[in-house]
């Protein structure tokens, strides 16, 4: 059941919090209100909403997820004890340019106060969180805040992250409910399984060692280079400065390179391509880094096809926003995706790349400094123009 306008914004004493904060010399005023969304399948999730005072609101932000759980807050704990709520700096600086944001929680996930992920998971309902399902949900959520007079007329932009650079294009191709134009940050241009051959197949690893270790910039480290460790990562990950160089250039050749990183990974990239085939969800939840089951690998394989054939079907306007050295996913799928549209005499793509940036376009200098980003800044203002 859909909650009722006046339930949604009229309800002072039990469901509408009024909060006025400041974010520089600019204040934000929000209206902020935690929805339920019925899905299609009847699966119930929450999401909440962050309007600026202004009204009614002719711009929303829905925030699509990337893979894995997550919440409508994505409450996360420091190694200092700091404990902040990423989407607190998005709902802000969405409100201070007059546009609402919504944020919501991954089927079978919700909030919670048990640190370090802040969040409860009910495996069943859990289960169901699949690219397929999701399309339908941002697609429910569309449908229900456009149901509200304050929200009837505004624009609806999807800011997809990662993988949700993959499902929100796909809301925008299916035109069951109406999208006004994309943002896509941490761009995924080619398909999942390609994505994990990548992240496990040497490159992903050689922007990491190059970042720090690669002096001469020349996209290789060499001995020197390595045991001169400018940053004293190789203490922070347990190497001994000695015997690191042997230990990581596999194939003896001097240098350390992709496939040297290739060579090493190539065992975990077999197993979890094994895990999958064979659905065992158990051995996933405790050996890969995000809880993800095997029918999701396996839905994106059979009915998701790559950006790089979604992408140009779309004429509304596209903006990608990407770091360079994104350890995720590759920055040659942005380079890729913008050569396509060039090709193809198409106009309505902006592509946005940055030096030095990572996958989250290194948005922990907020919660660590006050500081916001290059990459972070750009985005906000475009969302301001759009």
């Amino acid at each position: 059941m859909r909650i009722r306008y006046a339930e949604a914004f009229l309800l002072i004493g039990l469901l509408l919090l009024v909060s006025c904060s400041s974010m520089g010399n600019k204040q934000y005023y929000t209206l902020d209100q935690v929805i339920t969304i019925t899905a299609d399948d009847g699966m119930r999730f929450n999401g909440r909403l962050r309007l600026p005072q202004a009204q009614p609101v002719d711009k929303l932000v829905i925030y699509v997820n990337g893979s894995g759980p997550n919440t409508y807050d994505d409450t996360r704990v420091m190694g200092n004890g700091t404990t902040f709520s990423y989407f607190d700096l998005f709902a802000q600086q969405c409100n201070n340019r007059g546009i609402g944001f919504f944020s919501y929680d991954t089927r079978g996930v919700s909030p919670s106060n048990k640190p370090p992920l802040f969040q409860s998971i009910d495996q069943g309902e859990y289960e169901t969180y699949l690219p397929t399902n999701e399309i339908s949900d941002v697609e429910a959520i569309i449908r229900t805040l456009h149901s509200y007079p304050v929200l009837a007329k505004a624009k609806i932009i999807l800011l997809g992250w990662s993988s949700g650079t993959i499902v929100a294009p796909r809301v925008a191709l299916d035109k069951k409910e109406p999208v006004d134009a994309l943002i896509l940050a941490g761009y995924v241009n080619v398909t999942m399984d390609a994505t994990l051959s990548w992240q496990l197949g040497g490159e992903s690893s050689m922007i990491f060692y190059c970042q720090y270790f690669d002096a001469d910039k020349n996209g290789t480290v060499s001995r020197t280079e390595l045991e001169a460790d400018p940053y004293k990562i190789l203490q922070a990950i347990g190497m001994n400065r000695a015997t690191a160089f042997t230990q990581l250039d596999v194939d003896e050749d001097g240098i350390l390179t992709a496939h040297d990183f290739s060579l090493m990974l190539a065992p975990s990239l077999t197993r979890i391509q094994q895990a999958i085939e064979e659905n065992d969800d158990q051995w996933l939840a405790k050996n890969y880094g995000v809880l993800l089951t095997s029918a999701w690998f396996k839905d994106y394989r059979t009915h998701m096809p790559p950006n790089s054939e979604v992408l140009s079907k779309l004429d509304i306007p596209l903006h990608i926003f990407q770091g360079e050295i994104d350890r995720n996913t590759p920055v040659q799928g942005t380079r890729d995706i913008e050569a396509t549209f060039k090709q193809l005499g198409k106009t309505n793509l902006k592509v946005h790349v940055f030096p030095k940036h990572d996958h989250d376009l290194n948005y922990l200098l907020y919660p660590t400094k006050g500081e916001i980003s290059l990459g972070l800044q750009q985005l906000f203002d475009t969302l301001g123009s759009l």
